[in-house]
C-alpha cells in the first residue's frame, strides 16, 4: 500500500516539474478498466485511496502555482469508492474555469469505450468526441514491460516514446530532464 502513496508522491513531483519547463498538458495513467476490474475489494480501496491523497492533498499546492485544469479520462461508473468520487468531484469542478495548463488523468480507461463515446457524439468525426484532444507528442512508459497497455492509442500515433527500464517511483527529475532533452533534440516528421 505504501507504494501506491509513493507513487502518486512521484506524479505529484513530475506533474510539478514538467509544467515548471511550460509543458502545458500532462496525461497520467493511473489505472485501465481491466486494472480496475481485476483487483479484490481490499487492493482496490488501497489503490483508490492513494489517488484520493493524490487529489485532495498532492495536486491543491500545485494548483496555487499553475492553475491547471484537471480533466478525468474515463469513466467514473466504474468506480465504486465515495472518497475517490468526492475528492475527483472536488477537483475538477475546482479547476474547470482553468485554461493554460491541463492535467488528464486516466481512470477505468478503456479505449473501446472512448471510440464507442465519441462515434454517439459525432459519427462523422470521431475526434470531436476523444477524451483526450490533444494529440501526444511524448510518452515515457516505466518499469520492465515495454508496451503502452491501451495508453491513448487514439491520440498517440506521432508520439516519441522513451521507455526506462526503472519503476515510476524511482524515475528522477534528473531522468525525467534526460528525456525532455532529448525529446527536442528528435526531428520529428508526423508521417512525412
Amino acid at each position: 500500500m505504501k507504494g501506491y502513496f509513493i507513487t502518486m508522491e512521484k506524479l505529484a513531483e513530475v506533474i510539478d516539474y514538467s509544467f515548471s519547463k511550460n509543458i502545458k498538458h500532462v496525461s497520467a495513467y493511473l489505472s485501465s478498466l481491466k486494472n480496475i476490474q481485476n483487483r479484490n475489494e481490499l487492493n482496490k480501496n488501497e489503490f483508490l485511496s492513494s489517488q484520493v491523497y493524490l487529489l485532495s492533498k498532492l495536486l491543491p499546492p500545485l494548483l496555487e502555482k499553475y492553475k491547471f485544469k484537471v480533466n478525468i479520462v474515463g469513466n467514473l461508473y466504474h468506480i465504486e469508492n465515495d472518497d475517490f468520487i468526492k475528492a475527483i468531484t472536488s477537483l475538477i469542478e475546482s479547476t474547470k474555469s482553468n485554461s493554460d495548463f491541463s492535467v488528464n488523468l486516466l481512470v477505468a480507461y478503456d479505449p473501446m469505450e472512448e471510440i464507442y463515446q465519441s462515434f454517439k457524439i459525432n459519427s462523422y468525426n470521431i475526434k470531436d468526441g476523444f477524451w483526450v484532444k490533444e494529440a501526444l507528442d511524448l510518452i515515457i512508459r516505466t518499469g520492465v514491460i515495454g508496451r503502452l497497455s491501451d495508453f491513448l492509442p487514439l491520440q498517440s500515433s506521432f508520439a516519441e516514446l522513451f521507455f526506462y527500464r526503472k519503476y515510476f517511483p524511482d524515475i528522477t527529475i534528473t531522468d525525467i530532464d534526460t528525456v525532455f532533452t532529448k525529446f527536442l533534440s528528435r526531428k520529428r516528421r508526423f508521417g512525412g
